[in-house]
């Protein structure tokens, strides 16, 4: 698992803003409850030297270091019964002059002591990236438990040898799979308009989200004008930005090019889709292809060494029967 190095950042920072607000806030109260109940400065300032004397002597080495630790131990534990009388005299719990930490696990840092995510930051890791996704897909609404089978056909259809329900439940098992990494490989779903290639990839991406792998959705025209821009423009900054997009779509857990076929036939596309090939080569990168070009096309589209990895590479799974967006 990989997690997109910008997405972490923008989740990063909303936690270090509501950090930042909360120890802002206590600040303020503890300002204000110092000046009302001034014995309250006084503890606190006490229970940090005290707490610093115990350090030293849990560090100390000589031989009367015991009796003065518990010296220091039980003045600590009067002055925190003092203080803990003065907030409950004023209404307030014993953690009133503490910041009040969205998630008290890890502080609002998004790590544990232990240097480990939190269960916050994996959260909002989510969150983040099913919003930058949602521009694309929709992800919100389409789960592999809401892929609804029954708008197939039961019909075998002989040009298949199978019914387009029974197809597409093995196609729907596939794709789990593949967002879970039950299965190695890649995958490249065909069929024509509105037989589902776009939910199921939705369902892949909501649910390698909800396994926290990073995950990358654009159309084909996006890819190849981002090649183009990063190839051809004059613009440093324009360059730069789309060189940074082309590494997020090589370095991704899970990238999903939809609309494979409706970019402009042209043999920039062949370097286009060769080179991101190459770049995922890694078994921890898999690539989902939402198409409308039928296999046997692959070869007069593109050329035979790029017909030759979409066929070699990938599972390539057709997807048939009516065009489910048309009522009946």
């Amino acid at each position: 698992m990989s997690m997109d190095p910008s997405i972490i950042a923008r989740v990063e920072d909303r936690l270090f803003s509501a950090r930042i607000r909360h120890e802002t806030e206590a600040a303020e109260r503890r300002r204000e409850l110092y000046a009302k109940y001034p014995r309250l400065r006084e503890l606190d300032a006490e229970l940090g030297s005290t707490m610093a004397g115990i350090l030293r002597a849990n560090a100390s080495s000589g031989e009367d270091y015991r009796p003065k630790l518990e010296q220091l131990k039980r003045r600590n534990l009067e002055r925190q019964a003092e203080r803990a009388e003065i907030l409950k005299r004023a209404g307030l719990s014993p953690s009133a002059l503490e910041p009040d930490y969205d998630c008290r696990d890890c502080g609002d840092t998004g790590f544990l002591r232990d240097g480990t995510p939190c269960k916050c930051l994996l959260r909002g890791y989510r969150d983040e990236q099913l919003s930058e996704l949602e521009r694309r897909l929709p992800v919100r609404r389409a789960t592999f438990a809401s892929f609804d089978e029954k708008l197939y056909s039961d019909e075998v259809d002989e040009s298949w040898g199978v019914s387009p329900r029974e197809n597409a439940v093995a196609v729907r098992d596939a794709c789990r799979s593949f967002a879970s990494r039950r299965s190695a490989g890649n995958i490249v779903l065909c069929g024509g308009a509105g037989v589902g290639k776009t939910f199921l990839a939705s369902c892949v991406a909501a649910e390698a989200s909800e396994h926290c792998f990073s995950v990358v959705c654009r159309q084909m025209t996006e890819v190849v004008s981002l090649y183009e821009r990063e190839k051809f423009t004059r613009d440093d900054d324009t360059r730069e930005a789309a060189r940074a997009e082309i590494e997020r779509l090589c370095g991704c857990d899970v990238l999903i090019i939809d609309g494979l076929g409706s970019e402009f036939r042209a043999p920039f596309v062949v370097t286009v889709l060769l080179s991101l090939f190459a770049s995922r080569m890694s078994p921890d990168r898999r690539t989902l292809i939402c198409t409308s070009v039928d296999e046997r096309e692959f070869e007069s589209r593109y050329d035979a060494e790029t017909a030759s990895r979409l066929k070699g590479d990938f599972d390539v799974l057709p997807i048939f029967g009516r065009d489910l967006r048309v009522k009946e």
